[in-house]
């Protein structure tokens, strides 16, 4: 095989995939919205400084992401992404050139994720598993450090315990869930630092562990949601405190993504504590996916 013809494979697809991104970027902050349709490949090729071919690939990339679709009279527009999207979409929503504020902004979606993982899988993990695999979940649990003392090593322990889960499952359409999820929750594990090393408890651990071994499905289940509950308690409950740590962030920048309906106000939440005083927008960042008439 030619070398030189390798490199130029090389060169093209890192071509490929940086028009791929900026074009993301543009679609993900809603400088494209649904609908809009994009250049030809020749424009894309000049404004990028590259062959069409790079640009017929980005535009691969950017189809298999359900971000754009070619119409029938060969016009490539983007997707109505809020309408079409699939979970595939979390890996696009967590850049942080799209969405500098997003891992606070989006903390809850993520969270309800970790929660439908959690429940499934410790489900089916009870149901399944093996002893090779109750032994696995056993020690990863017994290996957790002290949350207060090393917030982190107990963050990268949880996922090492879901995952562990997702394999004793026995399940591949749970295993691919966690898959895709699993890099959004990284994403966010450095704002769950402050929850954890004060709310972190290695008892819902070492109690999953038990209804897994006993193969009880319904406790298991059950000690997963209440975990991972959305209500004042559970890990959902650093949605407030990593929305809040993201206003003194160095990382984490106060724009906003724009919207396409100016002057849209805040949903209000009623106060029960000090705490919860700060609201819950989820779909705040994404109005503009939603256009009020198609086009």
């Amino acid at each position: 095989m030619n070398p030189e013809a390798i490199d130029s494979d090389h060169k093209t697809s890192k071509a490929s995939a940086k028009i791929a991104q900026s074009i993301r970027r543009e679609i993900l902050t809603g400088r494209l919205l649904p609908e809009d349709p994009l250049p030809p490949e020749r424009d894309l090729a000049r404004r990028y400084g590259v062959h069409r071919g790079a640009v017929r690939e980005a535009m691969s990339i950017l189809q298999q992401a359900r971000l754009i679709k070619t119409t029938p009279r060969g016009r490539t527009r983007v997707r109505n992404i809020w309408k079409e999207g699939g979970l595939e979409m979390l890996q696009c929503l967590y850049d942080p050139e799209c969405f500098p504020n997003a891992p606070a902004g989006l903390m809850d979606e993520v969270m309800i994720l970790r929660r439908i993982c959690y429940a499934s899988l410790a489900e089916r993990a009870a149901a399944n598993a093996t002893d090779e695999d109750r032994k696995r979940i056993d020690l990863i649990a017994e290996g957790l450090p002290d949350p207060a003392e090393d917030p982190e090593g107990f963050l990268a322990r949880d996922l090492l315990f879901l995952e562990a889960l997702a394999d004793a499952s026995d399940t591949m359409v749970l295993r691919w869930l966690f898959n895709t999820t699993r890099p959004a929750i990284e994403q966010i594990s450095s704002l769950l630092v402050p929850f954890v090393s004060e709310r972190g408890d290695k008892n819902f651990y070492f109690d999953l562990a038990r209804a897994v071994s006993d193969r009880d499905e319904a406790a298991a289940q059950e000690i997963a949601l209440r975990y991972c509950g959305l209500g004042d308690h559970g890990l959902s409950e650093s949605a407030k405190i990593g929305t809040a740590a993201s206003s003194t962030s160095d990382t984490v920048s106060k724009v906003r993504p724009p919207s396409s309906k100016e002057g849209k106000s805040e949903p209000k939440r009623t106060e029960k504590t000090e705490e919860s005083k700060v609201p819950h927008t989820p779909l705040s960042h994404f109005v503009w996916m939603k256009p009020s008439t198609d086009k």
